[in-house]
């Protein structure tokens, strides 16, 4: 069993945070939930990729294919994050790309 280390991004915010391999995405929302003030209902977790992929709150990150060697510590995985609206749909995924930090 291993840690996992996420980037959850949801427009300009940014979380990092970690978790168990065998902890289900429901626990990974319920972290998120203690930062954003939003209930696990209210948000949608999609890994990113070639293909964002929604993730499904009744598997763990394991069955989701976060594994140390993905979504390690150097390199953790990038996950986003939408929130349900007053109207009841979800946002649409947006992330704010960031530049990274210039090599000297």
């Amino acid at each position: 069993m291993g840690r996992l280390y996420f980037i959850i991004k949801r427009q300009k915010t940014i979380i990092f945070t970690d978790a168990e391999e065998t902890d289900s995405v429901y626990k990974l929302k319920r972290i998120v939930e203690g930062i954003v003030k939003a209930a696990p209902e209210d948000q949608q977790l999609y890994k990113k990729g070639n293909k964002d992929e929604l993730l499904e709150d009744s598997k763990t990150l394991e069955d989701c294919g976060f594994t140390i060697k993905n979504a390690g510590p150097e390199d953790p995985a990038i996950v986003g994050l939408d929130l349900r609206l007053d109207d009841g749909s979800f946002e649409r995924l947006q992330a704010m790309h960031f530049s990274a930090p210039v090599d000297c």
